[in-house]
């Protein structure tokens, strides 16, 4: 997959269920920074989390882009056989 990631003259990233940058080309690190810099278990690993709360997340984006990205954001279902938390820090699993 990386040899894929690494041909493509696009930015391009891989993320998982929880949003989490598992691989990017050198274009999306030159276009949004490197995702994979953050360590596990930390919840800025998420872009999604850091969408809600940091406010550089969101100045990657023009202004008018941030009530939908916030809807396609909060309209994220939760992943399918994962139990609600699993995988966030300080969570409870039912």
């Amino acid at each position: 997959m990386l040899k894929v990631l690494d041909r493509l003259d696009t930015p391009a990233m891989v993320l998982n269920d929880l949003g989490e940058a598992l691989a990017q080309n050198a274009l999306s690190v030159a276009l949004v920074g490197d995702e994979t810099r953050f360590a596990p278990g930390d919840l800025d690993r998420s872009r999604i989390y850091r969408w809600f709360t940091d406010a550089r997340e969101r100045a990657l984006h023009a202004p008018e882009e941030h009530d939908r990205l916030s809807r396609s954001y909060a309209d994220v279902p939760a992943p399918a056989g994962r139990p609600p938390g699993a995988g966030v820090p300080g969570a409870t699993t039912g």
